[in-house]
């Protein structure tokens, strides 16, 4: 739809109409606003930083089937001359998932427009990136849970990388809003270990996030009068294969209200990952009650754990 020739039929009732550098300038701040779309910033949103993204799911495709394997039976030892010999098998488990699409739309009322073709004056960018902002943002909370707000997991059925329910649970030995820093620096190494341990040493954990609080308070808290570096340098120091630790908002208050969640896991597409067939994208504009309307949506394979072993959760009061 023509949205010059829809202003300049509502001027026409004024006995006013666009000039053609008026025209010329509505075409083109149009065109360069859709442009601009992908091209406007938005605060980092963590989630494609702890997730590995995987490439290979087609754009159109509603469902995605996976192939996990895994072997069976294992060698023995034999005499000479047997033929009882144990069979190998490949086991091969099918994971079926779903897409799930978000979207949002911004607009302007035609009188802005009008407003704009007859002062010069550039159309405003912040619809443009409250619009981007908002789907980033439901794609971030799909990554960490399987919903967002309004359509948490227990509405989408998905779960994300917080809430698994085959990623095993550690339980730390102490409380650590009264622990000394020597206890929880033994309940952080436990829980790295955790992963090693509960896979027999098949993964190895590398990545640890936990809510702002936490991370906040172990960052800044001195180990001990003698060593002033934080509990969590000391950690990362010394342990032998988490090499990252971070900080997400969804960790916080999750499960429950005054419980954080935070997770330790080996950061690899074949332990992890979720999909973006459809990056943020911007459809066709749309006139709808004297307002030029602009969809935007994206696509998302939510958060899928392919080796709980290579995982594992625990949950720390934060009151």
């Amino acid at each position: 739809m023509d949205i010059v020739k829809i202003i300049n039929d509502r001027l026409a009732q004024s006995g006013q109409k666009l000039d053609a550098n008026q025209t010329a300038f509505i075409t083109q701040e149009l065109t360069a606003v859709l442009a601009k779309t992908m091209e406007v910033e938005y605060p980092a949103l963590r989630g494609r930083n702890f997730v590995p993204l995987r490439t290979d799911f087609p754009r159109g495709a509603e469902y995605f089937k996976t192939k996990v394997y895994d072997k069976v039976g294992m060698a023995s030892i034999i005499t000479s001359g047997t033929t009882n010999l144990n069979e190998l098998k490949v086991v091969a488990k099918e994971i079926v998932q779903e897409l799930v699409e978000v979207g949002a739309v911004y607009e302007w009322t035609l009188r802005e427009l009008e407003a704009a073709a007859f002062s010069g004056t550039p159309l405003d960018q912040m619809n443009v990136k409250m619009a981007r902002q908002a789907v980033e943002t439901a794609i971030d909370s799909i990554i960490a849970t399987g919903g967002t707000v309004e359509q948490p997991s227990s509405v989408t059925g998905k779960t994300g990388l917080l809430n698994n329910a085959n990623v095993p649970s550690f339980t730390f030995s102490y409380a650590w809003l009264s622990a000394t820093p020597a206890q929880i620096l033994e309940d952080l190494n436990d829980w790295a270990n955790s992963v090693s341990v509960n896979s027999k040493t098949v993964f190895s954990a590398d990545t640890m996030i936990l809510s702002p609080f936490w991370f906040q308070k172990l960052s800044t808290t001195p180990y001990s009068a003698t060593v002033p570096d934080s509990i969590l340098k000391v950690f990362l120091q010394n342990h032998p294969t988490i090499n990252t630790v971070d900080q997400w908002t969804f960790c916080t208050d999750f499960p429950s209200a005054g419980t954080d969640r935070g997770v330790v896991y080996q950061k690899m597409d074949t332990i992890v990952s979720f999909g973006n067939p459809v990056a943020f994208e911007a459809s066709a504009p749309q006139i709808e009650d004297f307002r030029y309307k602009v969809p935007c949506r994206a696509t998302v394979v939510p958060t899928q754990v392919y080796q709980p072993l290579g995982l594992s959760y625990c949950d720390q009061d934060n009151a």
